[in-house]
């Protein structure tokens, strides 16, 4: 299904891929470390779901203890609170970033 709605609609992900928030923790633990990434070309590999990905913000490592990948669904409001240094970047990246 989720592949089916990546090209439905005139601003489908296909049209204008979305990026993602990339949370990773290495292996000492403590906070995660953050990178932003743009999605394109998804696939199913077996019961994975597998992206192409460029890497817009921060640094993705080679070997991580875990990792979660928060898709960006749709504008949202921007944060009041987020680090005006990001004040060019989208709603979403300012409120990811603004903890780091």
């Amino acid at each position: 299904m989720f592949l089916k709605l990546w090209t439905e609609g005139k601003n489908s992900f296909k049209a204008d891929p979305p990026n993602a928030s990339l949370s990773f923790f290495d292996r000492t633990g403590g906070r995660p470390a953050l990178a932003v990434v743009e999605l394109s070309n998804p696939r199913a590999d077996g019961k994975n779901l597998v992206y192409d990905a460029r890497t817009v913000e921060g640094i993705i490592p080679t070997q991580a203890a875990e990792a979660t990948l928060f898709i960006d669904g749709m504008d949202a409001p921007c944060d009041p609170t987020a680090d005006l240094a990001l004040t060019d970047s989208p709603c979403w990246v300012q409120r990811v970033f603004r903890e780091r």
